[in-house]
């Protein structure tokens, strides 16, 4: 009674400062910006985990000297700057069209798929730049070099090797990191709400923990694929990589017909997922916040 009587002026009228208005969604600029900021930080924390599982996959030991972790860090920064502005981009753009343009609220199954379909589209960046970054770690040449070697070795279209690979793995993450994580961190912060619901960064954390293992354990067999495809160049009628299927089938005999060899390099790769979810997801609310407050590229 006494905080209600307080919020009343002498002539009884409510002087309590009006609720503020309800944030307006990012526009695709906005979004694409958040997630070119957002991707580039979480490269330059999680560089190394990108070396050991490349290194796993390939079937090369990983290397011992810190400095080759980041070997290919410039490449793989500058590329998924570009993948993350057409994920948080895309995002923005078909959570709109499946809102019918923010009319109303998504359904959980909607956000997830709406982040779906934004991860797909990236792979149309994702899979050559991380050809790329896959044969400069293996060669040891500069960013242009090693592009300009597979263009004029190989044609333009070899940087697209493992392209179906890459959709499908794009697809789920993009899926847990922009759609699951967030559906997670709400009901997880509804069903415990005296640990979770009063700490929006703890259950953050566990619902970015709980989506990254889905998303590596899902991705992890096309991860694999794509990784052993884009390693070796060649694709003559020969060679075990020519293909999806007959990576598949190579990977397989090479293992003595055991499935774990599709999930080689989880730990690490699983690691850096969870650690990917919940960078992405925080930085990507802080600077979308950053970006509303500043009113930039409104």
């Amino acid at each position: 009674m006494r905080q209600k009587a307080a919020a009343m002026g002498k002539d009884g009228q409510n002087t309590s400062p009006p609720p503020a208005p309800a944030k307006r969604p990012l526009n695709s600029v906005q979004n694409a910006l958040v997630g070119a900021l957002a991707g580039s930080l979480e490269v330059c924390i999680q560089q190394p985990t990108v070396a050991w599982k490349n290194a796993l996959q390939s079937g090369r030991p990983v290397p011992r000297n810190p400095l080759l972790w980041y070997r290919g860090l410039v490449v793989n920064a500058t590329s998924i700057a570009p993948i993350t502005a057409v994920q948080f981009a895309g995002n923005g753009i078909f959570s709109s069209l499946l809102s019918n343009n923010g009319e109303r609220p998504l359904h959980s199954t909607e956000k997830i798929a709406a982040a779906a379909l934004a991860g797909a589209a990236s792979a149309l960046v994702s899979c050559p730049a991380e050809l790329v970054m896959i044969q400069q770690q293996q060669t040891g040449a500069g960013l242009v070099s090693t592009a300009r070697g597979i263009v004029s070795g190989h044609g333009v279209m070899r940087l697209y090797k493992g392209f179906v690979p890459t959709m499908g793995r794009e697809t789920v993450f993009t899926a847990c990191y922009l759609g699951l994580a967030g559906v997670l961190s709400e009901q997880l912060a509804e069903q415990f709400p005296t640990a979770l619901g009063e700490s929006p960064l703890k259950a953050h954390l566990c619902g970015s923990i709980l989506a990254g293992v889905t998303a590596g354990l899902l991705s992890q067999p096309l991860d694999t694929v794509k990784t052993r495809m884009q390693s070796v160049l060649e694709k003559s009628g020969s060679s075990p990589y020519r293909s999806m299927p007959a990576t598949a089938s190579e990977l397989l005999a090479t293992s003595n017909g055991s499935l774990l060899i599709f999930w080689k390099g989880l730990l690490p790769r699983a690691g850096r997922i969870c650690g990917a979810v919940y960078i992405l997801g925080e930085a990507g609310r802080r600077l979308g916040d950053a970006v509303q407050e500043k009113d930039i590229l409104s």
